[in-house]
């Protein structure tokens, strides 16, 4: 298994899929061919987990004991099982970033304000041409304005619930939760805050949200750039607030004005 590791590794250095359809006929891989034999591998496939175009990782699928020859479809699913895993290990890897810059809550678990700002500059430097990340400002309104702390600590549950793997709530004010949402666009943000906002119903809390889609930074400096995008979701915020339907969303490049 280690030479077959080894191998795989250096098979798709240069091309991110390797296939083999008989693995005791393919010439790439006859430097280990008694080794796949003592492991009943019939048919191969190698696939590079990358991210930003750097391998971080392989998937590796095996037929054994029976011939396959892996289908276009096949490449295809796992090709997005691949990204799928490259998504999930840098979202832990930036919340293990931002869990070692800032403290979180105890009661409501919401990380600081203070790693808010790093946790956005991380995320734009994270993020690959063509792809939408999301900031979010969700602000609380009971219906009796003394239960503001609960009704916090109640959204900060429902996000944990309802977005664990999508999120990363900070605490922006003290009504007001802040998610940092990567590799997701308008439509999805608003779909989640849909979600939210049903879950709330029953608690009596309605939400103000404001979202604002990341603009190309286009070398503008990484300080610069996330605080253009912090202060585009803000101004979302105030502009939601006088609307009928409570919510404003500002597409990439969206001008930094009510």
């Amino acid at each position: 298994m280690v030479r077959l590791l080894a191998l795989s590794q250096r098979l798709v250095a240069a091309e991110p899929v390797f296939r083999a359809a008989e693995v005791q006929l393919a010439e790439a891989l006859a430097p280990i061919r008694p080794e796949l034999g003592k492991l009943d591998i019939t048919s191969l496939m190698v696939l590079a987990i990358l991210e930003e175009d750097k391998p971080i990782g392989m998937l590796i699928l095996q037929q054994c004991g029976v011939r396959r020859r892996w289908l276009a479809d096949d490449v295809a699913l796992m090709r997005s099982l691949a990204d799928s895993i490259a998504l999930a290990v840098h979202g832990a890897r930036l919340r293990s970033l931002v869990s070692t810059l800032g403290v979180a809550e105890a009661e409501t678990g919401l990380l600081m304000r203070s790693s808010y700002l790093q946790a956005v500059m991380g995320e734009l430097g994270r993020r690959g041409p063509g792809e939408s990340s999301t900031l979010a400002l969700l602000q609380v309104v009971p219906a009796n304005p003394r239960e503001r702390d609960n009704a916090m600590n109640e959204l900060a549950r429902t996000v944990r619930s309802l977005a664990q793997d999508q999120a990363m709530a900070f605490r922006y004010s003290h009504d007001t939760v802040a998610l940092m949402l990567p590799q997701m666009d308008i439509a999805e943000t608003e779909f989640l805050v849909t979600r939210l906002r049903e879950a709330l119903e029953s608690f009596a809390i309605k939400l103000t949200a404001g979202i604002a889609v990341a603009s190309p930074v286009n070398g503008a400096d990484p300080e610069d750039a996330a605080t253009e995008w912090v202060n585009r979701t803000a101004i979302a915020l105030t502009v939601a607030g006088v609307q009928p339907s409570r919510q404003c969303a500002l597409p990439p490049g969206s001008p930094l004005r009510a």
